[in-house]
């Protein structure tokens, strides 16, 4: 795991969202994965003021989806640097 994705002072991982059905229920390094339907509540019910946008693979038109989706959510978003194409 990305040592960004371990967390540090400034924040604390407490779930992964991911599009691939067969990770999501699952556990990485003991932090759930879920589905992105799962987003809404679980910004709700885990108090949930950032998200951490790590898809180096996810073409621009799927970033922008999940911008879309996470924008009425009131959280700030921040994104890791996309792979070079």
């Amino acid at each position: 795991m990305s040592s960004v994705l371990r967390g540090g002072p400034d924040f604390e991982p407490v779930a992964f969202i991911d599009d691939k059905k067969s990770l999501q229920g699952s556990n990485i390094n003991g932090i759930r994965v879920y589905g992105s339907d799962s987003l809404p509540e679980l910004v709700r019910h885990r108090k949930i003021d950032r998200i951490l946008l790590a898809l180096p693979s996810a073409s621009r038109r799927r970033r922008r989806e999940i911008l879309t989706q996470l924008e009425p959510l009131g959280v700030h978003v921040q994104s890791l640097p996309t792979s070079p194409t």
